[in-house]
């Protein structure tokens, strides 16, 4: 880690505690005497300023989004501010460790022990809710345990703040794969209901150990949650795996309305593991029929017992949680056997469910059997032909009620989409490395050739280079011309040089090509592979001031071979030597004065659009504000 500054603001700093997109420490408030963790924005190099803008904006909307709520099981953030161009929020210091590392010591948490924190998580969600905050990204990293045993929720980063313009684009997908809810994973608006998938996610991962979608990757993961099914876990509870399975519902409309209506559900889970739902003995398996919602696939189950008027709302199951609604005249959900005040009851009515999909009853023609039909769609009392609609029934208060068919399978298993891949990813392995193959023979052929058309042609004059990469001299068709009268300069030379410089001997195909080009200073050939030369070993050392001499000659060398051969290729790579001649000088190798010359060279020389351009442009804009 570097070196933390000494004071952000009126903070003292201690120590760096952690760093990943941003950077906490421990720090000191010596006007409120309390020890504090600074948060601070770091900025990553190379950012365009728009990236930076919108890192500061998501930054500011963070501490936005925390310093709104006051609730014991959210972190508290203090205050927010700037001190020379660094931002930075002050947060509750929190001592203890994190979920993540509680699970990853002891493999599960105890049945009772998860329900409470998941319970503790739900009572902030509904407090951030209440709020118009959306957390986004719920997962054990981001749950602080206190060593008072104290539930804190943390990092607030990518919260969606409901009440403010969004920040995210359609399609824009932020948070950790394997806790995203379906809706998130594939970028559609979230509501409170994403946060409650994910709280589902790590309530499984406290009982079992393990996460309930899993992937090598994370299209595997995210397939997993889109169309996959989790396992119950050997840990979980009959009562609990209701509970958990509603959570992870795909479409948010089959899940938990709100986190307090979840949390209702847990707390009878725990009353129901701690022995007091059965009499008679303890059952963990069994359900407390008064908080599962009826199956509208079953057989239908009449009661036999007149007490009272179910305790489901005419929406749903009330507004806020199961306790609003109410059997006889006891207030809230009885517990299975027992009132709220702990006395027996009878047992409660169960609702009886529609037939199965496709299945209905036949009723008398004209008659409606329970209540009234709505009036001003077939008329009161009426129904097409004496029947309903297939897939409709009867519903409480003589109203029909249509279930859609489930569900069917996904297209394809997730072992054999991992299958697949795993397939696709062997046969791309193989082209490569078939292409490889077929590269290598063809630069070895190519390198015999060129070496056997030196040879035959260096009586003539004509010099074919060694490196691919340049190119070759334009020398006319020789076929039917005459022989040269004399025989061209520099040859054993530059067949020395060519083979040095194919076994990266820079600096011996340096010495080579200059003593060629002081024989013929007229062949272009010669200037090019020089200046590559040059580059080459421009290229190897790490001193500053000797990689830009050297890269300046080399550009030198390679502006005169493409003024004597007319080649702009050469231009091209002269404009690279040149870049880095200019990055050279600014690492301390020459002056600013020198940068801005070689610099300018490099634009000049450099093809079009290209990135040497580019580099080159940025570096004479720097140098111009500077």
């Amino acid at each position: 880690m570097s070196n933390p500054p000494s004071a952000l603001g009126q903070y003292q700093i201690i120590r760096e505690i952690a760093r990943s997109n941003d950077i906490v420490y421990e720090a000191y408030d010596p006007l409120m005497n309390r020890r504090v963790a600074i948060k601070e924005l770091a900025k990553p190099t190379g950012a365009t300023p728009q990236q930076l803008e919108d890192r500061v904006s998501r930054f500011r909307r963070e501490a936005q989004a925390v310093g709104s709520l006051n609730h014991p099981n959210i972190m508290t953030v203090y205050s927010f501010a700037e001190d020379a161009g660094r931002y930075f929020m002050a947060m509750e210091y929190l001592d203890g460790t994190t979920l993540r590392k509680e699970i990853d010591s002891k493999g599960f948490l105890d049945f009772k022990r998860a329900c409470e924190i998941a319970m503790e998580v739900l009572d902030g969600l509904e407090h951030a809710h209440a709020t118009g905050v959306v957390h986004r990204d719920i997962k054990p990293d981001n749950i602080q345990i206190t060593s008072s045993g104290q539930v804190k929720i943390t990092d607030f980063g990518i919260a969606r703040l409901t009440f403010q313009p969004n920040l995210t684009m359609d399609g824009q997908v932020f948070g950790t794969p394997s806790y995203m809810s379906p809706e998130q994973v594939v970028g559609k608006e979230i509501d409170a209901r994403s946060d409650l998938f994910s709280v589902g996610v790590m309530l499984y991962e406290m009982i079992a150990g393990e996460k309930p979608f899993k992937g090598d990757n994370v299209v595997a993961i995210t397939y997993a949650i889109t169309q996959g099914t989790a396992n119950k876990p050997a840990q979980a509870t009959q009562p609990l795996w209701v509970v958990i399975s509603r959570a992870l519902e795909k479409a948010p409309n089959n899940r938990y309305m709100s986190a307090a209506e979840m949390k209702s559900a847990l707390e009878m889970v725990v009353g129901a593991g701690s022995g007091q739902s059965i009499q008679g003995g303890y059952d963990p398996n069994a359900i407390p029929s008064a908080f599962l919602p009826p199956d509208p696939f079953s057989a239908p189950v009449q009661s036999q017992v007149g007490y009272g008027q179910p305790g489901y709302g005419q929406a749903g199951y009330g507004q806020a949680g199961y306790g609003q609604q109410t059997y006889g005249q006891q207030p809230g959900f009885p517990v299975a056997g027992l009132t709220s005040s702990g006395q027996p009851m009878n047992a409660p009515p169960i609702i009886a469910p529609p037939p199965g999909y496709g299945q209905y009853p036949q009723y008398p023609q004209g008659q409606y059997p329970q209540g009234q039909y709505p009036q001003g769609q077939y008329g009161q009392g009426q129904l097409p032909q004496g029947q309903l609609p297939p897939g409709t029934y009867i519903g409480p208060g003589g109203y029909p009620v249509y279930y859609p068919p489930p569900p069917g399978p996904p297209l394809l298993k997730p072992e054999t989409v991992q299958f697949l891949g795993r397939l696709f990813m062997v046969f791309l392995l193989l082209g490569t490395l078939f292409a490889l193959i077929i590269v290598g023979f063809r630069s070895i052929a190519s390198s015999v050739d060129a070496g056997r058309n030196a040879i035959e042609t260096g009586k003539k004059g004509e010099i074919v280079s060694t490196n691919p990469t340049v190119p070759e001299s334009n020398s006319a068709d020789s076929g039917d011309a005459a022989p040269p009268e004399e025989p061209a300069k520099g040859v054993e030379f530059a067949e020395a040089a060519g083979r040095a410089y194919d076994i990266r001997e820079y600096q011996r195909a340096e010495e080579l090509w200059r003593k060629a080009v002081q024989e013929d200073g007229k062949n272009g050939d010669y200037q090019a592979n020089l200046g590559r030369s040059l580059l080459g070993r421009a290229q190897q050392t790490s001193v500053p001031g000797t990689r830009m001499r050297l890269a300046s000659e080399a550009g030198d060398a390679l502006v005169s071979a493409a003024s004597l051969t007319g080649d702009t290729r050469y231009n091209w790579q002269a404009g690279e030597a040149y870049l880095l001649a200019a990055q050279s000088a600014l690492e301390g190798g020459g002056s600013r004065s020198e940068a801005r010359s070689f610099a300018r060279n490099a634009f000049n020389n450099a093809a079009p659009d290209s990135s040497v351009a580019r580099d080159a442009d940025l570096i004479l804009q720097q140098l111009a504000s500077s």
